[in-house]
């Protein structure tokens, strides 16, 4: 998934990251009980096609072990 941290808020305090930089994005794998930062801090359309060739990449994976099945 694609996190937006355009704004940032903690217990402590609030971050407006998108007056410093277009590159608010980050790209996470969510297994249910942790997730796991891939890429941090890029823009919507790197984070975008970064999504794309790794989910053709597991489509192909997929359809290589059916095959071999």
């Amino acid at each position: 998934m694609i996190l937006n941290k355009d704004i940032e808020s903690t217990r402590y305090f609030t971050i407006p990251n998108y007056l410093f930089s277009t590159n608010t994005k980050s790209i996470i794998f969510n297994d249910g009980s942790s997730k796991i930062t891939a890429v941090d801090w890029i823009n919507q359309e790197d984070a975008e096609l970064i999504i794309k060739i790794l989910s053709e990449s597991i489509e192909v994976a997929r359809s290589h072990k059916n095959q071999s099945s």
